[in-house]
């Protein structure tokens, strides 16, 4: 028997003909809340749902052998009702549990989703790790929730929030994520996206939290604007802990933005070279943060690739979402970066506020232009707790039913244009940068320098071909 169960309820599925998947690896941060709950003396367990490749009922049915006393839940608005289904079919088995949600949806939106979810007993809202290190005794005491800060949770009138917990700021003193507690077993049964790895086994780290930009489109309720990060030593422990623990000698650094602290980044590079170690990672940051000096020290440590949030080739755009870079800096950043000899992968939107047909053109020319050998582009999707959600109405038509907000589905359309419109432009956008002789070919030149890196293409040329033959 378990104490608590703690699950990842994202189920494999196409959707528009789009693999909808995180990375393919475990969620970081359920395994520190295990790691949390576990030094206090809990058993617990971290399911991971797509790897298992079973059904939601299936699912249930493994948490209930266990018998848990809880069960933690974590879900974006992508997959809340994924969370929702889970949460039903787990109280069927089991009625007395009790389901806790966690996660950027119930962060945003509390007492709607409390209010819209009735098997869900308690949320936690925004950092959960010193929160659930106090509500899961709580609840074992019967002490008065309204005493623990940070919760949602119905109390026969309807939902209570409790006061607001203060960010963790001294992130140190977390323990690392906890993956041995990971069913299935990390990290054999983890496929992370093709293009942000060169070898496996790989593992994703989070090394900081809160971002201190003010884009429009992103949901800042769980960590905030404040900078906050783990200490260089930190992190070069952790990796040198997984590197000896799981053979993991691949990263992807899934910052908002990286090296807003350079000393830092400075500094975990130089224990990085000082111990000779061969690491190979990837991160992403600002384009106006470009440090000449920094990245070729990065590059000297294991660094190929970085992604950059360009989002739009429009000014106008880029100033209605708030963005705040400039395109020829972009540009010049983005080739300096090459020169050094670190990948780039450019990160761009359509269908943005204030969006036309001719913006969208320019970002699709932009984006050809400039010296990038990665590609994403995503329609604009308005997340709950987000800026561009309260005022998306004043720019355009906003569907904002929970359900269809995915990346692979249109749901704000501007003023004067169709929604088929712009999933035809995110079509041509990604398939007229891909299909170009020098991004081909660039791949054939990686494959030749990292023999390792055949296998990740294989997985990404299925995907894209599955995109292209779409209806």
């Amino acid at each position: 028997m378990l104490d608590i169960v703690l699950v990842e309820p994202v189920f494999l599925n196409y959707k528009n003909g789009v693999k909808t998947y995180r990375y393919g690896l475990p969620s970081i941060g359920l395994c520190i809340l295990a790691a949390v709950l576990r030094d206090k003396g809990y058993k617990c367990r971290v399911i991971e749902c797509e790897p298992l490749k079973k059904t939601p009922e299936e699912i249930a049915s493994i948490i209930a052998v266990e018998k848990p006393r809880y069960v933690g839940i974590t879900a974006t608005t992508s997959i809340i009702f994924d969370a929702a289904n889970l949460a039903s079919l787990v109280k069927k088995q089991l009625p007395g549990v009790k389901i806790i949600l966690g996660g950027a949806h119930l962060s945003a939106i509390p007492k709607e989703s409390m209010e819209r979810f009735k098997d869900i007993d308690i949320g936690v809202i925004g950092e959960g790790e010193d929160t659930i290190a106090e509500l899961i005794p709580a609840l074992d005491n019967r002490k008065d929730l309204a005493r623990v800060l940070g919760i949602i949770f119905r109390d026969g009138q309807g939902p209570v929030i409790t006061g607001k917990r203060e960010f963790i700021q001294d992130l140190d003193k977390l323990p690392f994520p906890a993956h041995e507690l990971l069913y299935p077993a990390f990290p054999q049964n983890y496929v992370p996206m093709y293009n942000n790895f060169i070898r496996f086994p790989a593992s994703s780290i989070v090394s900081s939290r809160g971002c201190p930009a003010q884009c429009t489109f992103c949901d800042r309720t769980i960590f905030g604007n404040k900078y906050r990060f783990h200490s260089a030593k930190y992190i070069f422990d952790y990796l040198r802990f997984l590197k000896g623990r799981y053979k993991i000698k691949d990263f992807l650094f899934y910052d908002d933005t990286f090296f807003v602290s350079k000393n830092r980044v400075k500094e975990l590079c130089n224990l990085i070279i000082g111990a000779g170690e061969d690491f190979k990672w990837t991160c992403a940051g600002r384009v106006d943060s470009f440090d000449e000096e920094l990245m070729r020290l990065m590059k000297k440590a294991g660094c190929w690739q970085i992604s950059f949030g360009i989002e739009s080739g429009s000014p106008k755009v880029l100033d209605t979402i708030n963005k705040r870079i400039d395109l020829q800096q972009a540009e010049d950043t983005l080739s300096r970066v090459k020169r050094i000899g670190i990948r780039t992968k450019g990160l761009f939107m359509i269908g943005n506020p204030s969006e036309t047909r001719d913006t969208i053109m320019q970002t699709i020319r932009y984006s050809r232009r400039v010296n990038i050998d990665d590609f994403t582009c995503s329609a604009l999707m308005p997340l709950p707790g987000s800026e561009v959600a309260k005022t998306a109405h004043l720019y355009g038509d906003y569907d904002g039913d929970w359900e269809k907000l995915n990346t692979a589905n249109v749901v704000f359309v501007p003023f004067g244009l169709a929604k088929k419109e712009i999933e035809d432009l995110r079509d041509e956008a990604i398939k007229g940068f891909y299909l170009r002789p020098k991004i081909i070919f660039s791949y054939f030149g990686f494959m030749l320098k990292y023999p390792s890196f055949i296998g990740n293409l294989m997985r990404g040329m299925r995907d894209f071909f599955i995109f292209l033959s779409k209806e």
